[in-house]
């Protein structure tokens, strides 16, 4: 990506790439239908593949099982194997999930809380 009004070399350059590059790659790591609310339900702890599934009920058991493995892959959702028989698997936040649920969940609550009540506000506008 090329942004003519900043010469390569600038602060202002380096400073606006280092932000973007930074959303993207956060992006990049929630990037998946579910991700977000499997994430929301991992912040009271952890849950087995079966809680998780009936929780989230309209999603395909391998779409949960490829978002998890995504999440354990960049290190949000850590998967602990107890060996046991039938195994018992259950699924819980790393320290950097807990970092990332932390700012996820007060950014997205402040956004849907100031622009929910814009919409509310404009749909009774539009019904009355």
């Amino acid at each position: 990506m090329h942004i003519d009004c900043f010469d390569d070399k600038s602060d202002d350059f380096q400073r606006h790439w280092h932000n973007f590059s930074s959303v993207i790659y956060t992006s990049n790591v929630l990037n998946g239908k579910w991700k977000v609310s499997i994430l929301m339900l991992l912040q009271d702890g952890p849950m087995r593949l079966s809680e998780l599934r009936r929780a989230l009920i309209h999603v395909s058991n391998s779409a949960l099982i490829r978002q998890l493995q995504e999440l354990e892959q960049d290190n949000i959702v850590d998967r602990t194997v107890y060996p046991e028989v039938p195994p018992h698997v259950d699924y819980r936040l790393t320290d950097t999930g807990t970092d990332l649920m932390d700012v996820i969940v007060v950014s997205m609550r402040d956004f849907g809380e100031a622009h929910n009540a814009v919409l509310q506000k404009e749909m009774i506008n539009k019904n009355s």
